[in-house]
């Protein structure tokens, strides 16, 4: 956004907010769903990595986990993709988050103090020979304030592709639109709910026709999976 004023860019940085959310809410796929909202804010921030987790009772689950410098280096099958699970408390970072529903910016993940209730775990950066340094994590919430999980974002990188910190404008984008793709993922949520429940029923009704009347029985199987 090189030769643009604050003030405009302020208004395309409005824009493609509108923009974002319009696609959020058009997706259908949760799994497409969670990893446009982890490419939209790492396009929005500079960020070199992300992950998305989802809450599931007192359990936070990875979901998706994007990183331009481990893709180079490893392909899309590097160990970060691997399924886990963490819980909700104070001790990690992401557990953090998504037990206080707070925001957290960290300028560098090995300098935080002993007296914080959370901490960082290198055990990410040791098996992929990898350098985590900011991070910024934010809550997903409902409109409720439901907190249904959490997103971060690794390694805010300048225009020479340095580390730095992650300003407080990056700081404003990721707030502003967590919140829509937590509606966004409620909504998916409910769509396959109801779809659940609607095969279900069709199942159940094919069943009780066929225990009524043998005779079409083979026809109302067919029927369904034609359906």
């Amino acid at each position: 956004m090189t030769g643009i004023n604050s003030s405009e860019r302020v208004l395309l940085e409005k824009q493609k907010l509108i923009d974002i959310s319009i696609a959020l809410s058009s997706e259908t796929d949760l799994n497409r769903l969670l990893s446009r909202i982890i490419t939209e804010l790492r396009q929005l921030t500079g960020a070199q990595g992300g992950s998305l987790y989802l809450t599931d009772k007192k359990q936070l689950k990875f979901e998706v986990a994007q990183n331009d410098l481990l893709a180079q280096s490893f392909g899309s099958d590097y160990l970060c993709f691997k399924y886990h699970e963490l819980p909700i408390n104070q001790q990690s970072l992401a557990g953090y988050v998504a037990l206080t529903g707070t925001t957290l910016n960290i300028t560098d993940v090995y300098d935080l103090p002993d007296s914080l209730p959370y901490h960082f775990d290198p055990s990410f950066d040791q098996r992929n020979r990898y350098r985590t340094q900011s991070m910024l994590l934010a809550p997903l919430k409902d409109h409720q304030g439901e907190v249904l999980g959490n997103l971060q974002l690794i390694n805010a990188l300048d225009k020479s592709g340095h580390i730095q910190v992650f300003s407080l404008e990056d700081e404003t984008l990721v707030l502003a639109l967590p919140s829509q793709a937590a509606v966004a993922i409620s909504n998916v949520r409910l769509l396959n709910t109801i779809k659940n429940l609607f095969e279900a029923l069709m199942i159940y009704s094919v069943s009780a026709i066929d225990a009524r009347s043998p005779h079409t029985a083979g026809h109302s199987r067919r029927s369904r999976f034609m359906v």
